[in-house]
């Protein structure tokens, strides 16, 4: 799932999947806590599922605390993925 596509699609179903109040559809600018539910704990996993779906070093805290929004999310794992994509290169 490393298309951009496809890891857009990837990350929008793990968000909807998770998310307290239930969508049929999401978009790019809900809010993860105001309009999809999330609290604090559900943050976390949801940390943890991008990490281990991706394969992604971990988000941390800070990060985390500026995922405010769905594209803030599909931002910072297409922004891992292409950073560790870098990394790779230059290994």
């Amino acid at each position: 799932m490393n298309s951009g596509n496809g890891t857009v699609h990837g990350v929008h179903e793990i968000i909807r999947g998770l998310a307290p109040l239930r969508r049929d559809e999401i978009a790019t600018t809900d809010r993860i806590i105001d309009d999809l539910g999330y609290d604090s704990v559900r943050a976390v996993e949801l940390c943890v599922v991008l990490e281990m779906e991706f394969e992604l070093r971990p988000i941390t805290e800070t990060e985390a605390i500026g995922m405010r929004t769905v594209g803030d999310v599909v931002g910072l794992v297409l922004e891992r993925i292409a950073s560790s994509s870098n990394d790779e290169c230059l290994s």
